[in-house]
């Protein structure tokens, strides 16, 4: 994993970064890899055609691939609930680099380990930032400035 990034846990979720801190997903594309504890993404229909309403997506093996998006965009979807997970990446990983378990924070927290699985994943995916909820906001981010802002976002 390149030596820059940061890994914690903070109270909230997925949502509240994305309203809240809309600069986090940068002009990164978005691997959705669980929503609702459900792995199986590319195969919730009425996921997928809510978000092509308003987005380009693809399906890259279980996962979904959204290469631009707003945060609005994806907020008016309303796919979000908890109990889900996101890589934010520059290029479309390939469904050979899907991670083989989900890091929601009911299974892991952030702020005390690190999964061991968990840096081969984000280096096969060439993720630069990951969010997941459950009971805490996991996340990895590349960018101090920004992590530094999720601590304010959880104080508020």
């Amino acid at each position: 994993m390149k030596s820059n990034l940061t890994f914690g846990s903070i109270g909230g979720n997925i949502s509240d970064v994305l309203v809240n801190l809309p600069q986090f997903s940068g002009n990164l594309g978005i691997l959705i890899t669980c929503l609702d504890s459900d792995i199986n993404v590319s195969q919730m229909k009425n996921v997928a055609d809510t978000l092509s309403r308003t987005m380009s997506i693809e399906s890259v093996g279980r996962a979904l691939w959204i290469p631009t998006f707003t945060a609005e965009e994806l907020l008016c979807a309303k796919v979000f609930v908890h109990f889900d997970e996101l890589y934010l990446c520059a290029r479309k990983p390939t469904a050979n680099s899907l991670p083989v378990q989900q890091f929601t924070s009911d299974s892991w927290d952030f702020s005390e380990e690190l999964p061991p699985a968990f840096e081969g994943t984000v280096g096969k995916l060439g993720a630069e930032r990951y969010l997941s909820d459950g009971t805490l906001l996991n996340f990895m981010c590349d960018d101090k400035t920004l992590v530094e802002r999720l601590h304010i976002l959880e104080d508020q």
